[in-house]
């Protein structure tokens, strides 16, 4: 047993990447089904830029709520709080 008081679930893990994953595919097919019905043509760059993009934005959100929730559970904002709630005046 690990020193640390949470753990995450591989499997958990998994199931956030294959739906976040799962999301960019539907998002991507999506936009290709729209584009087709109103007869826009997007060239191999453009498609490569839209891929890219969503694969980018996906995994930077995910970063920044997994270090945001690391964070948390490390204490790492612990003094911001504090700081916040002894400088506030009572009523």
């Amino acid at each position: 047993m690990s020193d640390t008081p949470y753990r995450f679930s591989k499997t958990l893990v998994y199931w956030f990447v294959f739906g976040g994953s799962a999301a960019c595919a539907a998002t991507i097919g999506l936009i290709a089904v729209a584009t087709a019905a109103m007869g826009a043509t997007m060239s191999i760059h453009g498609w490569a830029a839209l891929i890219i993009g969503a694969v980018l934005s996906f995994a930077v959100g995910l970063s920044l709520s997994a270090l945001l929730v690391w964070g948390r559970r490390n204490g790492y904002d612990e003094g911001a709080h504090e700081a916040a709630f002894s400088t506030r005046e009572e009523p």
